[in-house]
């Protein structure tokens, strides 16, 4: 069953995009990606078929088209966000607009599912790993990562939530995970822990979300499907 906010969070982030000219997060690949391009070649993805899960606007699009994944997915439940992914990727990427828990794809499509400052914005974490557990074919890996209370927009702005979860200006929905409780949800959706690293960076303001720079730290995990 999904969480109660879920509906009202979509609906949020939705309306966010929808309201802002540029794009929210930038033009550029989250910062951590390029590190871990040498791990992700490695995987040997050329000709499989991957998927970005919570594309948004397409910044991580051009890095994943880089992969040699074939063909590219990416999937987001706000459809003013995909409406506003550049052109020449979407002319090459598969775009499906959906809940992603509820991802309109066969059993064990993707050979590698990327899923980038997502996991924290999900009232139904667990049902989402559930999901892409579904959609990974057998030793898929996933990347995504898990931010903590370390992340310096724990502190701001946030209304805690019955489920220890937070609301970010009383409508956008995050929780912050210890390394622990993010492992411990992990393997009990069917993953196995293959790597994980602490990265940190610094943003510019959003607009119409957060205005001043600020900086954030997460735990990135590459993952495989264990079952």
């Amino acid at each position: 069953m999904n969480h109660p906010l879920n509906q009202q969070n979509i609906q949020a982030w939705d309306h966010l995009y929808a309201e802002t000219g540029n794009p929210v997060w930038g033009s550029h690949a989250i910062h951590f990606l390029h590190e871990w391009e040498p791990a992700l070649r490695s995987l040997g993805l050329e000709g499989k078929p991957i998927l970005e899960a919570g594309v948004g606007e397409g910044r991580n699009l051009g890095f994943m088209l880089t992969l040699g994944g074939n063909p590219v997915h990416g999937c987001d439940a706000s459809p003013s966000a995909i409406s506003k992914i550049p052109a020449p990727y979407r002319e090459n990427v598969h775009l499906h607009c959906c809940d992603l828990s509820k991802i309109p794809l066969p059993d064990q499509s993707f050979a590698f599912i990327g899923m980038f400052d997502v996991f924290e914005t999900l009232p139904h974490a667990r049902e989402v790993m559930h999901e892409l557990h579904r959609i990974c074919a057998p030793s898929a890996h996933i990347l995504l990562n898990i931010p903590d209370f370390s992340d310096s927009i724990s502190s701001v702005g946030m209304e805690p939530q019955p489920d220890g979860g937070f609301l970010f200006a009383g409508k956008f929905y995050y929780r912050f995970y210890e390394e622990e409780e993010a492992v411990s949800l992990l393997e009990s959706a069917g993953f196995r822990i293959v790597e994980s690293r602490v990265h940190s960076w610094e943003e510019e303001p959003h607009e119409n979300f957060r205005h001043e720079t600020h900086h954030h730290t997460s735990r990135v995990f590459l993952i495989r499907k264990a079952t």
